[in-house]
């Protein structure tokens, strides 16, 4: 049972679907949501790529997309709305904060048979644009579990940390990037690679889901590969214990603990958990490593920022002084900004 089974507003939301709330609801959830759209493949014309996926997606939940990459853009949208008698509509303009990506509304005016019942205003300002692809599948996954059509107001705001907005991003990580259509169209491109890699990762995300960022990308491929995988990103981090040591000074005035390289976030596909192939958010990354290495020196990586290197997972240990287990592993590892992103397989 994960973090989200447990969330009462996730346990609730399976229980309005009819669905077995009581073990893993999480997992029903979004077989509800795949069951939903399998069907409708079936009933469809075929579909050969993402981007069609979506159109017919949306065809079906009555659902239209609206992208804003300026606040003109944004103003013009939320103009033509209302001209249509959607008031609700007025109210976005400074609905848009940091943490708000998205906006969800149920057209007041629209029947239930209306191609714009429901409208998705997507923030695309800023490094917000990163996230397009993933937050239109976002919204789609809202409008997937809702019941019988409701929204509890006209409008619904997707932020972030909120539980019922982790499950919309667990969601959509698994139907943005469909099974039936992403596996084999990005086997069919790694096929040409020894290995996966981030030039493979790049040329998947070329050719099947170009308007997917580089990070959704990678994670979708790793989940759907049958090599045990685990990527990390690592950055400049403190332990616990020091980070409130800094929220609350006062405390210990002697102190200034320093920031080391750790994981920050760490992912592993389900081979790699059946092969015990796991690295721990917060572990320091060794100094040996290559991840350092390119971390402290940029120009290791050479022009595409991209270092390889075996090295043996026994290298890496806690805090508590408990290491990995003795196991070779390739590991190819990129500099982005100020952090490291690393593709970890066995060697």
């Amino acid at each position: 049972m994960t973090t989200l089974d447990n969330a009462p507003d996730v346990r609730q939301m399976a229980a309005n679907l009819g669905l077995d709330w009581r073990l893993a609801p999480t997992d029903a959830i979004i077989d509800y949501c795949r069951n939903r759209i399998a069907g409708w493949v079936q009933t469809s014309p075929p579909i050969a790529t993402l981007g069609e996926l979506e159109s017919m997606v949306c065809r079906h939940l009555r659902l239209v997309m609206e992208d804003f990459h300026t606040d003109e853009e944004l103003d013009r949208l939320i103009a033509r709305y209302v001209a249509k008698g959607e008031f609700v509509f007025a109210a976005q303009r400074d609905g848009f904060d940091s943490e708000t990506f998205a906006t969800l509304i149920r057209c007041d005016n629209a029947t239930p048979v209306c191609p714009d019942q429901f409208v998705a205003l997507i923030d695309c300002r800023g490094t917000k644009a990163l996230r397009r692809y993933f937050t239109r599948w976002h919204e789609i996954a809202h409008v997937l579990t809702l019941v019988n059509g409701q929204m509890t107001l006209p409008f619904h705001r997707s932020r972030v940390r909120d539980p019922i907005e982790k499950l919309m991003d667990t969601i959509a990580a698994e139907i943005g990037f469909y099974q039936p259509i992403f596996a084999p169209a990005a086997a069919a491109v790694l096929c040409g690679y020894a290995s996966l890699g981030f030039f493979g990762v790049d040329a998947v995300r070329s050719a099947v889901c170009p308007a997917a960022s580089f990070e959704a990308t990678l994670y979708a491929v790793i989940r759907h590969s049958d090599t045990p995988i685990v990527t990390i990103e690592a950055g400049l981090e403190f332990k616990n214990e020091e980070r409130r040591m800094i929220e609350v000074p006062g405390l210990f005035p002697g102190l200034r603990p320093e920031p080391k390289l750790r994981v920050i976030k760490s992912s592993g596909n389900d081979a790699a958990k059946r092969a015990g192939l796991r690295i721990h958010n917060h572990m320091r990354v060794p100094e040996s490593s290559v991840i350092a290495a390119l971390f402290h020196n940029p120009l290791l990586g050479g022009p595409a920022g991209i270092a390889k290197a075996i090295e043996n997972l026994a290298d890496w240990s806690s805090s508590d002084g408990k290491t990995l287990r003795n196991r070779r592993v390739a590991v190819e590892a990129q500099r982005r900004g100020d952090h490291v992103i690393a593709i970890i397989c066995p060697a």
